[in-house]
């Protein structure tokens, strides 16, 4: 039998929808309908299972050769003016705090993703609160494809030594995201079997230009796996969280964020739970 797990990431592999449905009253449409669904459908989880990559301990890491440039990321944007109030010099939250690089309920933000093979998206993130009584902070990522959308959700759990993100689709793996008393060469790790993934803090208070908009006070952490072919640098800004990745040491950007914004927090709670199968378990 089929696991609906998958035993690396947790992807879900059963409730994936395919975009296309088979048209009952023409036979040859359907045989042509089934074999574009499959390829579709293959598409999806190659782009679902970048996404969980990403998010899990010791992600592989991917990128294409020829990068696009932040402009060509944010062409036909122009609509969407970004909001400095988001993160500003003034009202700096304790910098050292693993917390202050969570994002705050109600941010919707827009990335562009590069996947392997030269292939690339653009990936929407919205922040809301869900649990109830619980100072958790949950958001989901949603994938568009051929009008359709699949999400992954994940939480922000706070303790005492720092902050642990929980995906939602395996809530019982715990992985530390970021350590309290944040300061360059701050080192902490996860082992999840023979994979190991190790961060160490490279800079903290730094000034980063998005094109966009222009973030102050972010984290620079170096995730480094053993299971990877390459390291890469995350980017955190208070208030928001990643807001950028990068190879390294070629520099290279994997993601980036291209817009930011608000949204109703009732309606953003509202989609993380359609994607949250397990929110309450947490």
């Amino acid at each position: 039998m089929k696991e609906r797990y998958c035993g690396m990431c947790g992807f879900d592999s059963v409730t994936i929808v395919d975009p296309l449905p088979e048209n009952d009253d023409d036979n040859d449409n359907s045989l042509k309908n089934k074999a574009a669904c499959k390829n579709i459908t293959k598409t999806l989880l190659v782009i679902m299972l970048m996404v969980l990559l990403q998010l899990s301990a010791g992600g592989i890491y991917w990128w294409v050769k020829e990068p696009a440039t932040i402009a060509q990321c944010t062409e036909n944007q122009s609509t969407n003016e970004a909001d400095n109030s988001f993160n500003t010099v003034n009202n700096i939250p304790d910098l050292t705090k693993a917390e202050a690089y969570i994002p705050n309920p109600g941010i919707s933000a827009r990335f562009y993703q590069r996947y392997p093979y030269g292939e690339a998206g653009v990936i929407e993130r919205v922040s809301a609160n869900i649990l109830v009584n619980q100072d958790i902070v949950s958001e989901v990522d949603l994938i568009e494809h051929n009008g359709e959308f699949y999400g992954y959700a994940y939480h922000f759990l706070t303790q005492s030594d720092g902050v642990y993100i929980i995906a939602d689709q395996k809530p019982e793996d715990i992985i530390p995201l970021l350590k309290n008393n944040l300061r360059p060469g701050l080192k902490w790790e996860y082992h999840d079997g023979a994979r190991i993934t190790k961060w160490t803090v490279m800079e903290i208070g730094k000034t980063v230009d998005l094109g966009f908009i222009t973030l102050h006070n972010c984290l620079l952490v170096l995730e480094d796996c053993n299971e990877a072919d390459y390291k890469k640098i995350i980017y955190y800004a208070p208030g928001i969280g990643r807001v950028m990745e990068k190879s390294s040491p070629e520099g290279e950007w994997i993601m980036i964020m291209t817009a930011l914004s608000s949204i109703n927090p009732d309606q953003a709670a509202k989609t993380i739970k359609s994607w949250s199968v397990n929110y309450e378990q947490i």
